[in-house]
């Protein structure tokens, strides 16, 4: 429980949501993922998301948009998390690379 305040009564506050994205997935042929516009903070950048990382978290197998949009959606709230922690470490950059092992610990 938070205690009373000034601007709110005693409770439960949620936190802000500092992260977005935007429901437009693009497979980038010169590179094994896809891209993912996001916002963190107000701040854009390009959430690459690396094939092996979503082939390993969703046991499929991936080879045209529509099925790197199909495990991309399966395992986005994991996605958002790793994007998240990714940010708030090392700040935001124009693109960031989530591959398996950023997803790994974003799931712990």
């Amino acid at each position: 429980m938070l205690p009373k305040g000034e601007e709110f009564g005693e409770g439960v506050r949620f936190r802000e949501r500092k992260m977005r994205y935007v429901n437009s997935f693009r497979l980038l042929s010169n590179r094994d993922g896809i891209a993912i516009p996001m916002e963190f903070a107000g701040e854009p950048f390009k959430c690459f998301v690396t094939k092996e990382a979503l082939e390993d978290q969703t046991k499929m197998s991936v080879t045209n948009l529509e099925q790197y949009q199909t495990a991309a959606s399966q395992i986005l709230p994991l996605i958002l998390n790793a994007a998240e922690n990714y940010c708030k470490a090392s700040g935001v950059e124009d693109e960031i690379v989530i591959d398996s092992a950023r997803l790994t610990a974003a799931g712990h």
